[in-house]
């Protein structure tokens, strides 16, 4: 039998050409978008849950410039019920992160202060991250519920079946991550955003009532989060324009000195630096007891380093300068709203053409 492979692309991989616009400014776009099915934000950046960025700190910082930031799991259910009372009582919002190991109990002490529940999982293409969702639908707790990690069509359509209100999707393209080097497994963002962009337009056809309505309502849809894999505000531009929603970002935020708690602050040759993790790391394996300490059963999916301390830079100063490159990218193509650009790669609104090696060069400053 013959094997056909598609190929495969990345963010790099693409740049956009622009379209006949009638926006004269940038100004006149709108960046409000889904973060989940029934929540919205007005900048689509959500901070990931790795406990070396997401402090309480940075959570309110972010949800009160229009961001959102997901308070991370990995601490005890009384610590995280009290740091979800605290961003809620001062941003008026909190995303909470939990995993299968306790979750019902998580919920229960945490639901008077969350939002959303983010359901932070290596494999959303597991039989006990549906058993949960299936739990949770019939609990009579009425917090969306974003589910990850997913990366396949699959995946994406298996869950919305199931009322998933969002998806954390993309596996392997985060900058600690080294699940693709250890496992194989993953896939290119371009095209791993395509994969749930498709899904969901099937999910979406498959819940058309055709003697009540001829298209889909897009507000009962559940949002797609690209996770992993931003650097640059053209990545912002490129995920949304291949059919996601929002981004879930990182290593953008690693270092700032609004964003690092003081216990990951360490001094080093008379220098400051960050602490920056996967959360699937040796460190954070070791530091939480997450194996039994042998050898044998010591397996870690992510890597660690420490950033310099960034003083001259600020959680705001890097939201504003990817929402920025986003309205311009709008302006250019033409879109006023979020919604009207999300896939447009693969609807033919938006046009692209390939790059070779040498063309990122071209496109960052090389004068100097």
């Amino acid at each position: 039998m013959k094997l056909e492979f598609r190929e495969a692309l990345s963010y790099d991989d693409i740049s956009l050409l622009p379209n006949f616009s009638n926006i004269s400014s940038r100004k006149e776009v709108d960046t409000t978008t889904k973060i989940s099915r029934n929540k919205y934000i007005d900048i689509p950046i959500v901070l990931s849950p790795m406990d070396t960025v997401s402090s309480v700190k940075s959570c309110i910082k972010i949800n009160k410039i229009g961001g959102a930031g997901v308070l991370h799991r990995f601490m005890s259910i009384d610590e995280q019920m009290h740091k979800a009372k605290i961003i809620r009582d001062e941003s008026n919002f909190c995303i909470t992160a939990i995993g299968l190991k306790d979750p019902v109990e998580r919920i229960r002490e945490t639901s008077l202060y969350s939002d959303i529940y983010f359901v932070d999982t290596a494999n959303g293409l597991a039989k006990n991250v549906e058993d949960f969702l299936r739990w949770y639908k019939t609990s009579g707790y009425k917090q969306d519920i974003i589910i990850g990690n997913t990366l396949t069509k699959e995946s994406v359509f298996r869950l919305a079946n199931l009322k998933a209100d969002g998806f954390r999707h993309l596996i392997g393209p985060g900058s600690m991550c080294l699940t693709q080097v250890k496992t194989g497994i993953g896939c290119p963002s371009l095209t791993g955003n395509y994969y749930a962009w498709k899904a969901i337009r099937n999910w979406e056809l498959s819940q058309v009532d055709l003697f009540k309505q001829d298209k889909p309502n897009p507000d009962h849809r559940p949002s797609i989060l690209a996770d992993g894999g931003i650097r640059y505000p053209k990545d912002l531009v490129k995920a949304i324009a291949s059919g996601c929603d929002a981004v879930i970002c990182g290593r953008i935020f690693a270092g700032l000195s609004d964003s690092v708690d003081d216990e990951n602050i360490i001094v080093k040759d008379g220098k400051r630096y960050a602490k920056y993790r996967g959360m699937a790391s040796q460190d954070v394996v070791e530091d939480y007891e997450l194996y039994d300490g042998t050898k044998k059963n010591l397996f870690v999916e992510g890597d660690n380093t420490l950033i310099p301390i960034i003083e001259d830079k600020s959680i705001e100063d890097v939201l504003y300068d990817f929402a920025n490159g986003l309205r311009s990218a709008m302006s250019y193509l033409g879109f006023r709203s979020i919604d009207e650009m999300r896939g447009g790669l693969w609807t033919g609104e938006i046009q692209a053409v390939r790059n070779s090696p040498n063309s990122m060069y071209e496109g960052f400053a090389h004068g100097k």
